[in-house]
């Protein structure tokens, strides 16, 4: 039994040091999920992840399967990100947030400037991502999730995910080219 597997149980045992620490354990990428995914709206965000885990929490019981927490939150944490979509009216296009100096180590200026400058073409191509693009994009390459997680996740077959991903990073290249310098 992994110290995951052990936490769920004593959860479910009505521990709820236990879950502070799954929440520890999650909350950093359940919060990159739900930003990018909430148009980087950092309100929006911070109570999503917050009515995400207590959900998680409520209903921890539910989960029977051993080694698929993950999975099986980031099925709550989905539904109610769209829950949120939908009734904000779905998808809309935001603008460019300054990009924050901590996320990067010290460096010069012109390193600096560089990595902001496509650290905001990124930011900004990902947000003009359909919903279902920029989730797929998150949940792989930003999440780090496996095929089949994500496959499980949507409700799709593997192949399925492997098309919808490939034509979303498709996408999101052709919306990244126009900021491109050429050479480069």
């Amino acid at each position: 039994m992994t110290s995951e597997e052990s936490l769920i149980r004593r959860v479910q045992s009505g521990d709820d040091a236990a879950f502070r620490q799954l929440y520890v354990l999650y909350k950093d990428q359940v919060y990159t999920y739900c930003y990018h995914l909430l148009n980087r709206d950092r309100e929006e965000t911070n109570d999503a992840v917050q009515e995400s885990f207590i959900r998680a929490f409520e209903n921890i019981n539910s989960l029977e399967r051993e080694g698929s927490f993950r999975g099986w939150l980031y099925a709550i944490v989905r539904h109610h990100v769209f829950d949120r979509l939908r009734a904000k009216g779905k998808h809309r296009i935001v603008s460019v947030e300054e990009v924050e100096d901590d996320l990067w180590e010290p460096d010069g200026p012109d390193v600096l400037l560089e990595r902001s400058e496509r650290h905001s073409t990124l930011l900004s191509a990902m947000a003009r991502l359909s919903d279902e693009y920029r989730e797929i994009v998150l949940l792989r390459d930003f999440q780090g999730m496996t095929y089949h997680e994500i496959a499980r996740l949507l409700g799709v077959t593997e192949g399925a995910m492997k098309a919808r991903l490939f034509k979303a990073r498709r996408k999101l290249s052709s919306l990244m080219k126009p900021y491109q310098r050429e050479g480069g």
